[in-house]
């Protein structure tokens, strides 16, 4: 079990918990549904944060994987446009 900082008092608590043991301030590990979070570790300082957000603490920066891939189908798409518009195209006056 991995552990998570207090934003407000930096104390350590271990990542199952939902409110600090010293100053009782509550951890952001709940969505707008009240669903928990996921976490992961940072690979940084190996603290517990928000699988999207960056940690605060050692500012290690999270990879979106899912930007990465609205990119690539974005590339992939423009390709597939660009082929295809060049097979459907009229063949020029002079090569008949």
């Amino acid at each position: 079990m991995g552990y998570l900082r207090c934003e407000a008092c930096g104390a350590k608590a271990l990542s199952a918990a939902s409110t600090c043991p010293k100053c009782s301030a509550e951890f952001e590990v709940f969505d707008a549904r009240g669903t928990r979070v996921t976490l992961k570790r940072c690979s940084g300082c190996g603290i517990m944060h928000r699988q999207d957000r960056a940690c605060r603490w050692c500012d290690a920066k999270t990879t979106n994987v899912s930007s990465a891939i609205r990119s690539a189908s974005g590339i992939a798409a423009f390709a597939l446009i660009a082929v295809g518009s060049w097979a459907v195209r009229e063949p020029a006056a002079d090569a008949l």
